[in-house]
């Protein structure tokens, strides 16, 4: 192989915004909460590589926040690099507490849970392109997520300003929440860029692929 082509996909802007800071421009696709947005398969010509990055819910106890989940058997981890190999799952849903949390780690012996990247993967298998997942935790298994924060963005993530005013005039006593659930989230993603990069690296470098320099593009 002469040339490699990599294109990132995350869920939400965020993600989006947190990758492009830490990377040359690249092909980035900001594909929505659950995959909803997938490129058409004509943007995906030439490309060698999908490479799934975002923030994820803990199901292993063993995860902090921050910590650094790579599903990918083949991809062989340097010691250099602070990433764990392990297996994400996918819900349809969000897995808001412990309880529910234990129960699927129990189910299926994944270490993370995300809604995206079994859809991601049968549309890599459509394509005939390999599919890397890279998740940051965001939160752990024994913390519990409001299912009101759902509503307080759309499928890209973005803020939803009519629901959120609504909702804390109801509901004060969750603006301490919020901030504690952003802080993590910020926290996950300042460790998710830097291991994207790191991830790319090695792809386009220690495995004699050269990168090609291709332009962000975000629905």
């Amino acid at each position: 192989m002469t040339a490699q082509q990599i294109h990132v996909f995350t869920a939400v802007r965020m993600e989006t915004r947190a990758i492009r800071a830490a990377l040359p421009p690249r092909q980035i696709h900001t594909v929505g909460i659950g995959a909803n947005h997938l490129p058409a398969r004509e943007q995906l010509v030439g490309a060698s590589l999908i490479l799934l990055c975002g923030v994820a819910g803990a199901l292993n106890p063993a995860l902090n926040i921050g910590d650094l989940i790579l599903d990918d058997r083949s991809f062989p981890l340097s010691s250099e690099l602070e990433i764990r190999r392990g297996m994400i799952v996918t819900a349809t849903q969000i897995v808001a507490n412990p309880t529910d949390k234990a129960a699927l780690f129990a189910q299926t012996g994944g270490d993370a849970v995300d809604m995206e990247q079994s859809v991601v993967q049968a549309f890599a298998d459509q394509c005939r392109i390999p599919l890397i997942s890279l998740r940051a935790i965001s939160d752990t298994a024994s913390q519990t997520l409001d299912p009101a924060v759902v509503h307080l963005v759309d499928d890209l993530g973005r803020p939803r300003p009519l629901n959120i005013a609504t909702t804390l005039l109801r509901r004060p006593s969750l603006i301490p929440y919020l901030r504690e659930l952003n802080a993590n989230t910020q926290l996950a993603l300042r460790q998710l860029g830097p291991a994207v990069c790191a991830v790319i690296e090695h792809l386009t470098h220690d495995m004699g692929l050269r990168p090609m320099r291709t332009t962000q593009s975000e629905k």
